[in-house]
């Protein structure tokens, strides 16, 4: 099996693989999602076969949710997983996003959404905002501020699924893989010297890591005890709510000492690999914190009071991480400056600071058109 080439962020060297990149400009020849594929030449069905990178990677922003399939679907707010995990309880495999909206109130229906999902992605489905008016199910390019696919955006998706797909397939090349495709005769570890080293054992099970691993992260180590593979490892940490940043930057040490080791170099005690990755991740944050803004005097604003019979609305907004939840709050005032009405709101935390914003607003013009004010700023 050939290994894709990862880009330089990924560990490469830059290098494009041609086939993928060739797909990734495939897929950005027009509106390729409603073709059918018929007997069309060889151009035509290899421009089809860009559509499935979009399928595959794009999101769905939900309007009237008509469009997407709850299970099967990627719509879910989350850069990581995208696709539902929950079971299906009540509704069949195939239902649609559309019956758990309530399409008078243009909300969600809270109660089908908690009982019908995990508790972490029914906060997460709350979050994501409705159109107050029918909206249309739209796909969008997700870690595009534009949301628009592009080439490259198309390529990096195409990298990463295939190392993904390398990784939960156990593709890595433990010595149990390699002699499995007879370049090695003998599969023993050679950090323990006692067992076959497979990617499991090579990353998580070695005895010689116990020092490593139960030291550091027992609560892991046991929630992970029954783990076949390293993909459920990682699946579990993240569930779980383990530091899954630092337990990736120990595995990512771990294995390159024991690559360093197979080469005959020297490596570093196993006793230091937690202060190594700690400091290693601290520099990794370090590195990727932007630079404090310069800060500016605000000077005070009088407010100023609406036209005659008109209201004028204040609003803000606060998110409050560790709760994972956000506040809106609203003031309604006259053109006396009599406070006619306020709100204040506490909301699932949404994906964004920008959507935070968003929601401030939308929230209170509805609040005012709520207590029947017609002239509003």
């Amino acid at each position: 099996m050939e290994q894709p080439l990862p880009p330089k962020d990924l560990g490469g060297m830059g290098f494009k693989e041609l086939q993928k990149f060739n797909d990734a400009m495939l897929a950005k020849q027009g509106n390729i999602l409603e073709a059918k594929e018929g007997n069309g030449s060889f151009t035509w069905k290899s421009i089809l076969k860009g559509r499935e990178i979009i399928k595959k990677g794009a999101n769905w922003k939900v309007g009237c949710g008509e469009n997407i399939r709850i299970y099967h679907d990627r719509w879910l707010p989350d850069p990581n997983c995208a696709n539902v995990q929950s079971p299906p309880i009540f509704y069949g495999s195939d239902a649609q996003v559309s019956v758990l909206i309530d399409k008078d109130r243009s909300c969600w229906i809270e109660d089908v959404v908690d009982n019908n999902f995990h508790p972490l992605e029914a906060k997460m489905i709350k979050s994501i905002p409705l159109c107050f008016t029918v909206g249309k199910d739209k796909l969008y390019w997700p870690g595009k501020v534009d949301g628009v696919y592009s080439v490259k955006a198309g390529y990096r998706f195409f990298i990463e699924d295939e190392l993904s797909s390398i990784a939960a397939s156990d593709a890595l090349p433990s010595r149990v893989n390699l002699m499995k495709r007879k370049v090695l005769s003998d599969a023993t570890c050679q950090v323990c010297g006692s067992e076959p080293e497979s990617s499991l054992h090579a990353l998580w099970m070695c005895s010689k890591l116990d020092m490593v691993w139960d030291a550091h992260f027992g609560p892991l180590r046991n929630d992970a005890k029954d783990c076949s593979n390293f993909l459920e490892v990682i699946q579990v940490c993240m569930e779980k709510g383990h530091p899954t940043d630092l337990v990736a930057m120990t595995t990512s040490l771990i294995w390159t000492r024991r690559n360093k080791l197979r080469l005959g170099e020297s490596v570093p005690d196993l006793r230091l690999l937690h202060s190594m990755a700690r400091d290693a991740l601290q520099e990794f944050h370090h590195a990727h914190t932007p630079a404090p803004s310069p800060t500016h005097t605000r000077s005070l604003t009088e407010w100023e009071p609406p036209p005659m019979d008109w209201v004028k609305i204040n609003f803000d907004g606060a998110i409050f991480k560790a709760k994972g939840e956000a506040g809106l709050g609203a003031i309604i005032r006259n053109d006396h400056g009599l406070v006619m009405a306020a709100l204040a709101q506490v909301i699932p935390l949404p994906t964004s600071v920008e959507m935070v914003e968003v929601l401030e607003a939308r929230r209170a013009l509805s609040f005012a058109q709520e207590l029947g004010f017609d002239h509003i700023i």
